[in-house]
């Protein structure tokens, strides 16, 4: 991508800027009285009008005069401009009509004005006058020795063969550095300092604070080249000493505009060079590095001027005429003032080479006849000979890419049909069983052109063929890469993180997008680092795709610097309109976390209906969540918000966090199912970031409160069943599990509903448990059974649950159980037998019941004086159950004829029943007179609806009610 194509890509994001601003409410803007500073530099006259925050603007030049208009209503002191301190400015005024200010300034006739923000504050700067260019078509000499070797000003703009677009710098206010004549020791002092980088290598810090200070860093044989367009004093001693044995020795070039030192190195580092506010960071790697907006030469043959070579770039400093001592070249460096702009390669051309750099541009003239000339959007090298267009330029491949589009495309996008076409003509010429090499170049082919679909269907033929490509590195690298185009995060991240990848850089960037898409942050941005050197020369849409991936991860770790830098940083890209709208919506949520609060929201409001509808939902989420936080939005309100955002995008992480959020909302209004059924979508559906968020163990913490901890006390019966049956695989294993559905099966047992409680103790013996666990629980489901008349499947659940070896407790509740049931179905003999050799009250009150329902009065009656044992006059007083067994042992006697026992009973427990419940039919049974079987059988009758079974059933209810 040439430079005039990165502005045209800020030209789009500055329309999209533009068309956000005119949605929004016109409000007046009124700032009082600003300040102006003012400054005479070099070469150019500067006016700095600090406004308090961003407001749009327009210049225009007509003749001598320009004239800034600024839609904001504020008065300024202009005084410094009147007195003449400006070479480049006069005669200035200043009006104002409502919310427009007018400022205006007379400039000498020819000079070039040039403007640009500088944070809120808007920067305007006169260029001096200078002679007119070569290529503006006037005839000019050609330059002697000591003239090509002098410095030079800025040159006016050339032709409009030439591109024209503004400076993409945005300048740091700072003090800057004047240039010096005189020996180096007169210069102002530099104190550079270094730092070792965890990916290895060091880092040359250069604190220098002026915001037009260009620079150059290139390697030349053995050595680094480092060029500053100020004069600065360095100490070289220090420099060594802190390089921790990269740099071995620093020699100065004489140059009395410029610091040109050679630095000696130690084996054979690359470089790197990034801006750092208003410093620059110079770094020495072990692994390859290249500019992060490589440069690229592009011929031209039909301008005013002749033939030219053009370099588009952005503000370039002073131009350097100097001779390598240890070579003898002469050069021509040309210091860049935005930081990561250098030749990524060199180029070779019949009478110059344009060298590789890691910034800056610098040319090896082959003759005297070439001259280099730099202006305000390029550098151009020119030449009379005619033979300068004819040769082609001969490019270094020193940087070998893994994965290089720009090879891979064989020409231009216009040429994809011509290009197809030779290409599978070339395979179908293959043996059939010999192919793999035309397809290789085939799946490459289209993967440079975007149609990751049909590169992944060639190499999946590939790898019919010859299935030994699985593991191949440079096949997965490929077929990783087309799988991330394709969204297929997972086979990508399986084919990326193949180990013979591990130390190719190209891959790791691509593993930022797999590593950010698949919510791992932390390992993206490592990622990142290990193959930020090599993003330069990859086009603007994956360039600004991978730094926008940067961007997500470092706002979700934290790291809020990088995010800021990588932000403004793609502001040197092309980006397409999904990227720039998404962009200014990670601006506003940076301006959102910074307090500018009212700026982000105007953002998301304005992307609310961006075309993209992803962009759309996600700043819609963003506005949603900024007023959940603020209580703006009900919980109803906020519900419903989401809802339908969850409608309006679906897939990525955008869902997820719905989904999480909204499952939030519901547990806070103690919609429980609707929240845990978000949940289960979450995590059935992305199962990698439900992981990383832990969705599951959320779930489980809110079944744990409702089961265990008594939140479903508060709810429906039948809703809380059918809630947990729902959700059940949600239950815990062990003893938390166990009680859980224990609590559950308990409140429907109280409330009558023995059918659902019966449901649950069966899941819990059929699918949880084993051992003695499911015995326990098997004698519970059983006693819901007879609760529920149903003897034979109290049984058979029982008998199908036994175990060989049980606890004493367990197993004589199942003994007590099963022989009622036995009881219940009439099988006398089997439930005696059963609990024969069990003499426990338990054991006795179900003997009796036993001997009372088959009619056999003398063991009713030994049972029966047995349990009333210590009870009567004198004795223990009688409980409510001791009643009806003293009624059924006396009817026992009764029947058995058995007076004296009754007079017993007569004399023992006449008190007691004197009152209470079934006094008078004690009184008749132990009474003196004989009863007709009439009155036997109607004192039977008022014991009915008391049986041994209810008595019994009533301690079974209160077992499970806990009491």
């Amino acid at each position: 991508m040439t430079f005039s194509e990165g502005v045209q890509g800020k030209l789009r994001q500055m329309l999209w800027a533009l068309l956000v601003l005119l949605s929004l409410p016109v409000m007046a803007v009124d700032f009082g009285t600003i300040a102006v500073r003012v400054g005479q530099h070099t070469d150019y006259s500067r006016a700095v009008f600090d406004l308090p925050r961003e407001v749009p603007y327009s210049v225009r030049t007509d003749g001598s005069t320009l004239t800034i208009r600024i839609e904001a209503g504020f008065d300024a002191d202009l005084g410094a401009i009147r007195r003449g301190v400006l070479r480049g400015m006069a005669a200035p005024s200043i009006s104002r009509d409502g919310d427009i200010t007018t400022v205006t300034v007379t400039m000498p006739a020819g000079a070039g004005p040039r403007h640009f923000r500088s944070g809120s504050s808007i920067v305007l700067d006169v260029m001096d006058v200078a002679p007119a260019s070569v290529v503006s078509g006037q005839s000019v000499a050609p330059a002697s020795a000591a003239e090509r070797n002098a410095p030079s000003r800025p040159q006016p703009t050339p032709p409009a063969e030439t591109p024209r677009e503004e400076p993409a710098t945005t300048p740091t206010p700072s003090t800057e550095t004047p240039a010096f004549e005189g020996r180096s020791a007169d210069y102002p002092r530099l104190q550079p300092a270094f730092r070792a980088l965890a990916e290895g290598g060091v880092q040359l810090a250069l604190p220098i604070t002026a915001p037009d200070v260009g620079l150059a860093f290139f390697k030349r044989s053995t050595e680094a080249w480092l060029v500053v367009d100020r004069p600065f004093a360095v100490d070289a001693d220090a420099l060594v000493r802190g390089s921790q044995g990269v740099v071995t020795s620093v020699a100065r070039v004489d140059h009395p505009d410029a610091t040109i030192l050679r630095l000696g190195l130690e084996g054979d580092p690359s470089l790197s060079v990034m801006r750092d506010g208003a410093g620059w960071q110079l770094s020495f790697k072990p692994l390859r590095t290249a500019p992060r907006f490589p440069l690229k030469p592009i011929k031209r043959i039909d301008t005013p001027a002749g033939q030219q070579i053009f370099i588009a770039s952005g503000a370039a400093g002073r131009r350097i005429a100097v001779t390598d001592p240890l070579i003898g070249d002469d050069l021509v460096i040309v210091p860049l003032v935005e930081g990561g702009q250098g030749m990524a390669e060199a180029f070779r051309y019949t009478v110059a080479e344009v060298g590789e750099t890691a910034q800056g541009i610098v040319v090896v003239p082959y003759s005297d006849e070439v001259r280099v000339e730099r202006f305000r959007d390029g550098v151009a090298v020119m030449s009379g000979d005619a033979r300068y267009a004819e040769g082609d330029a001969a490019r270094d491949q020193a940087l070998r890419r893994l994965i290089d589009f720009n090879a891979w495309r064989q020409g231009e996008v216009e040429d994809y049909y011509e290009v197809r076409t030779r290409l599978l003509y070339a395979l179908s010429l293959r043996p059939t069983d010999d192919r793999n090499e035309a397809r290789w170049d085939l799946a490459r082919f289209y993967l440079a052109h975007g149609r990751a679909t049909e590169a992944l269907a060639i190499l999946e033929m590939m790898l019919d063929e010859d299935p030994a490509l699985s593991g191949n590195g440079e096949y997965l690298a490929v077929r990783g890469v087309a799988n991330v185009k394709k969204g297929r995060l997972q086979a990508a991240d399986a084919d990326l993180s193949n180990d013979s990848l591990t130390a190719e850089q190209d891959v790791s960037l691509w593993k930022v997008l797999v590593d950010e898409g698949l919510n791992r942050p932390e390992r993206a941005l490592a990622d990142y680092r290990r193959g930020v050197d090599v993003l330069g020369p990859y086009d603007d849409r994956d360039k600004a795709d991978i730094q926008l991936a940067v961007i997500r991860a470092a706002m979700k770790t934290g790291d809020m610097d990088l995010a800021k830098r990588e932000l403004e940083l793609l502001g040197g890209v092309a980006l397409t309109d999904r990227q720039l709208s998404e962009r200014v919506l990670l601006s506003a949520r940076i301006d959102e976390q910074e307090g500018r609060e009212e700026d982000a929201l105007i953002a998301y409001d304005s992307l609310a209906m961006a075309p993209q509808r992803g962009i759309g939902a996600e700043a819609r989420h963003v506005r949603a969540a900024h007023d959940i936080r603020k209580g703006i939005l009900s919980g109803t309100e906020a519900i419903e918000t989401l809802e339908q955002l969850r409608y309006a995008w679906r897939g990525n992480g955008l869902e997820f966090d719905l989904l999480n959020e909204l499952a939030d909302l519901y547990f806070a209004a103690g919609r429980y199912e609707e929240g845990l059924e978000r949940l289960r979508v979450g995590v059935t559906y992305f199962p990698d970031r439900a992981r990383e968020a832990r969705m599951s163990a959320k779930m489980s913490q809110v079944f744990r409160r409702l089961y265990l901890e008594g939140e479903a006390d508060r709810m429906d019966p039948v809703a809380a069943i059918g809630l947990f049956y729902k959700f059940r695989e949600l239950t815990p294993l062990g003893a938390d599990g166990d009680a859980m559905i224990r609590r559950l099966a308990d409140r429907l047992v109280a409330l009558d509903l023995i059918d659902q409680a019966a449901e649950l103790l069966e899941y819990q013996v059929k699918v949880r448990t084993e051992g003695a666990p499911r015995a326990a629980i098997a004698s519970r489901l059983a006693k819901l059974y007879l609760l529920n008349s149903d003897p034979e499947r109290a049984l058979g659940t029982l008998r199908a649950t036994r175990e060989p070896q049980l606890p004493v407790e367990i197993e004589l509740d199942r003994r007590l159980v099963e022989a009622r049931a036995l009881t219940e179905l009439g099988r006398y003999e089997e439930a005696e037998v059963l609990i024969e050799e069990d003499n426990d009250r338990a054991s006795n009150l179900l003997r009796a019941d036993i001997y009372w329902q088959s009619k056999d009065w003398p063991k009713m009656v030994d049972a029966g004086l047995k349990l009333l044992e210590g009870k009567g006059t004198g004795g223990e007083p009688l409980e409510p159950g001791d009643r009806v067994q003293l009624l059924r042992l006396a009817i026992a006697m009764t029947f058995d004829e058995n007076k004296t026992g009754l007079a017993v009973l007569r004399r023992r427990f006449a008190e007691d029943m004197k009152q209470g419940e079934f006094s008078n039919a004690f009184a008749l049974l132990t009474g003196p007179q004989d009863l007709s079987g009439g009155e036997i059988s109607q004192i039977v009758s008022q014991i009915a609806n008391v049986s041994s079974l209810q008595s019994f059933l009533k301690d079974y209810r209160n077992d499970f009610s806990g009491d």
